[in-house]
């Protein structure tokens, strides 16, 4: 019996199964992430999270690709690939002394941001110094925004750092209102499934705070047991006096805005526009800064510049109803965000749509 024996193995010619090439990962067809994904899969918030910056991209369902065992790192990486945005990865060459400065200026702007809602001085360096997965976050955000500035060398000013801050920390204000603090220590966990610290934002020990003062303000009734005329108005409009004091509570200024000079011209302009007055104490709640703003020098040339851009004028109801800050939003916020469009290869044509559909980007 004759044994047939293997041929030599030919030179230069690889014969061991050859190792899976290193690709950047490619995931299935994309699928928009909504509410409904975040509630069923809570422990990929870290994942909506980070793919926040590539809102006008569809979004990758994250809980699919983690049962295939890829990391929320894989995924970012990937989505970042995929779009042409510079990744985390890309900067590895900047100087650690950039990036500690960075680091305090990201510090502090949540600071600063979290002493305006409220908190005490003492509440939000706790929570800064809790926060050093959230604070990293941050720096990566501003990796990715102004990826461009740091392929040439040039450092952040401050203003450009708030600039890219700030309109983030109010979307997830909007999002997750008194749960903010738990967001921002907990990060990357979604809130609620890390240990549950009670909100400072509503809480009041100072007898002399400007919260207090606001809500004795909205809640005191004069001598004939008659409530403020502003609150009045309020009510008449649907709300209770709890939601009041709750709005003075979240932005103590509200309770000192003139009904007419204030109040009243923006309910009035609400309405013109087609919202219905159930939606007005919403909005309120929502934004109560938009009874603040001026209204010749900020409110309508707002809304002429995003009509300008392509905003429907038909459809400001459902713009105002869906996300009332874009309105007190300063021009150039507005415009960092269609340059960020712009780079990821937005048509300008779409622009208009798109803010309509979706303001809150």
């Amino acid at each position: 019996m004759s044994v047939r024996l293997a041929p030599p193995p030919l030179a230069g010619v690889r014969t061991t199964p050859p190792e899976p090439p290193n690709h950047p990962l490619v995931l299935p067809k994309p699928i928009t992430i909504s509410r409904l994904h975040n509630s069923r899969f809570p422990q990929h918030f870290v994942c909506k999270a980070r793919m926040g910056m590539f809102s006008s991209a569809p979004v990758f369902v994250v809980s699919f690709a983690s049962c295939l065992g890829f990391s929320c790192n894989d995924i970012y990486y990937a989505v970042a690939d995929e779009f042409g945005v510079a990744s985390a990865r890309g900067f590895a060459a900047i100087p650690s002394s950039l990036l500690a400065a960075e680091r305090e200026e990201a510090k502090a702007v949540l600071s600063l941001f979290l002493r305006k809602q409220g908190l005490s001085n003492a509440v939000a360096a706790r929570t800064i110094n809790k926060s050093d997965c959230f604070i990293d976050h941050l720096i990566s955000m501003l990796h990715t925004k102004h990826k461009s500035r740091y392929l040439v060398g040039r450092e952040l000013t401050t203003l450009e750092i708030r600039g890219a801050l700030v309109p983030y920390l109010e979307v997830l204000l909007e999002e997750h209102g008194d749960m903010l603090v738990d967001v921002v220590e907990n990060y990357p966990n979604p809130p609620g499934t890390g240990r549950s610290i009670p909100s400072p934002t509503i809480i009041i020990s100072d007898p002399t705070s400007r919260k207090e003062r606001a809500i004795t303000r909205v809640s005191q009734r004069n001598s004939q047991g008659v409530l403020p005329a502003q609150v009045l108005y309020l009510m008449d409009l649907g709300m209770d006096l709890d939601q009041i004091k709750t709005i003075a509570r979240k932005f103590p200024a509200f309770a000192y805005y003139s009904l007419d000079r204030k109040i009243k011209p923006v309910v009035e302009l609400l309405l013109d526009l087609g919202v219905p007055q159930s939606d007005i104490p919403t909005i309120l709640n929502k934004r109560p800064q938009l009874c603040g703003i001026s209204f010749s020098e900020n409110l309508k040339p707002m809304m002429a510049y995003l009509e300008s851009l392509g905003v429907d004028k038909s459809q400001w109801a459902k713009v105002i109803y869906r996300f009332p800050a874009l309105l007190t939003y300063s021009r150039q916020k507005v415009k960092a965000t269609l340059d960020y469009l712009a780079e990821l290869g937005v048509p300008e044509k779409n622009i208009g749509k798109i803010l309509t559909r979706c303001p809150i980007l």
